[in-house]
């Protein structure tokens, strides 16, 4: 984020600068806890919108903002965010990655979200954020129930560098839903290591999500409170 300020300092219209810095910002408010700081939603969307006026054209900078739209939950505005990131560049493989996430919002959206994370990954398949789409693609496929899958992609999303506290409360979840008791609590005690936070109720208020995520954590040992 430093790094980003500097450039900024620099040149306040610096484009790349602007969204590198609401994407740290972003990264921040959503594996810090959620829990925002004073003004921090309002910044990351005032230096997305100040991209997006420098140049309009820029797949990257609605990225970013889908991204930042679905962390504060906002998810119709999420899915156009991506889908105009698409229209600006139909190579970008993010944008596809990002569409995805917001598809898994809705049960008869899920193949289409699988299938837009399956074109992320060929259209770049050495992307540095590989992990992030494996764990897309491994949730989605829990709320399919499809868990055997899920745990096999969430552990590829692991693999790859994607170590964050979702991936985990995932992974519990999965293995909660097939009754593997040790290895969901495994998951669930490195997930709460990284978000001491973590209950059902604190996740309920924070992330949208089908129910079958919350009945396997609660099969993993997740308090309600």
């Amino acid at each position: 984020m430093g790094l980003f300020e500097q450039a900024l300092t620099l040149d306040p219209n610096n484009v790349d600068a602007l969204v590198g810095a609401a994407a740290a910002e972003r990264y921040e408010f959503q594996y810090s806890g959620m829990d925002e700081k004073p003004g921090q939603i309002a910044k990351m969307d005032e230096m997305l919108t100040s991209a997006i006026r420098i140049d309009p054209s820029n797949a990257r900078a609605y990225v970013v903002r889908g991204m930042t739209y679905r962390s504060t939950k906002r998810n119709r505005e999420a899915a156009e965010a991506a889908q105009t990131a698409i229209r600006l560049n139909p190579s970008y493989a993010p944008a596809y990655a990002q569409l995805a996430q917001d598809q898994n919002s809705t049960p008869a959206e899920y193949p289409l979200a699988i299938a837009n994370i399956d074109r992320a990954i060929k259209l770049s398949p050495r992307d540095p954020e590989m992990g992030r789409w494996h764990w897309i693609k491994g949730k989605t496929f829990i709320y399919t129930e499809r868990y055997q899958d899920a745990i096999r992609e969430l552990r590829v999303a692991l693999d790859g560098g994607y170590g964050v506290w979702p991936v985990y409360s995932h992974l519990a979840a999965a293995h909660g839903a097939l009754g593997q008791r040790s290895e969901a609590e495994a998951a669930l005690a490195q997930a709460r290591k990284l978000n001491p936070k973590l209950t059902i109720k604190w996740y309920r208020a924070r992330v949208e999500e089908p129910e079958v995520i919350f009945q396997g954590l609660l099969k993993a040992g997740l308090p309600e409170q």
